[in-house]
C-alpha cells in the first residue's frame, strides 16, 4: 500500500505545522490537490516553492469554474474579475510545473495514479493537453 498524509482537517490548528512539516520532510512524492471549489492560495504557492527546489511534485489543477453572479467560495462571493485571477494563479503554476517536466492533471485519479506509478519506478508517458497532461501508458 502507499501511506499518506491530508493536511486538510476540519479543525486546524497552527500546532500541527511541525506533524505536517515533517510528514512533508519524509514523503517521495508531494501530491497537491487544487480542486475548482477552493481558493488555494497558499497550495499554489507551496506547490511552485517544491517544484522550485527540486522535490519530486504531482499537480491536480482544477479552474474554478462557475456563475460569477452566484459563485461562493470559502464563504466569499467572487467576482469574474476573482475568478479570472485566481485561474490565472493556477495557469502560473502550471507554466513553472510544465518547465520543470512536473506531471500536472485536472483529474485527481490520474494524479494518483500518476503517484503511484512513480513511487513503483514505472516511466511515464503523458500527452499534453493544453497546459494540463493525460496519463496514457507506462513502462517498467
Amino acid at each position: 500500500g502507499v501511506s499518506y498524509f491530508n493536511p486538510q482537517i476540519l479543525n486546524w490548528d497552527p500546532m500541527l505545522f511541525p506533524i505536517e512539516n515533517q510528514a512533508k520532510s519524509d514523503c517521495n512524492i508531494l501530491l497537491f490537490v487544487v480542486t475548482g471549489d477552493t481558493l488555494s492560495v497558499s497550495s499554489l504557492t507551496e506547490a511552485a516553492y517544491y517544484i522550485g527546489v527540486h522535490r519530486r511534485v504531482v499537480l491536480c489543477l482544477q479552474d474554478i469554474n462557475g456563475d460569477s453572479s452566484n459563485f461562493i467560495i470559502e464563504g466569499m462571493k467572487l467576482t469574474e474579475k476573482a475568478i479570472k485571477d485566481y485561474n490565472r494563479a493556477r495557469s502560473y503554476l502550471s507554466s513553472i510545473a510544465n518547465k520543470n517536466r512536473t506531471p500536472i492533471f485536472s483529474n485527481i485519479a490520474e494524479a494518483v495514479m500518476c503517484c503511484i506509478y512513480k513511487l513503483k519506478g514505472y516511466q511515464l508517458h503523458v500527452t499534453h493537453e493544453g497546459p494540463r497532461k493525460s496519463l496514457i501508458g507506462t513502462t517498467v
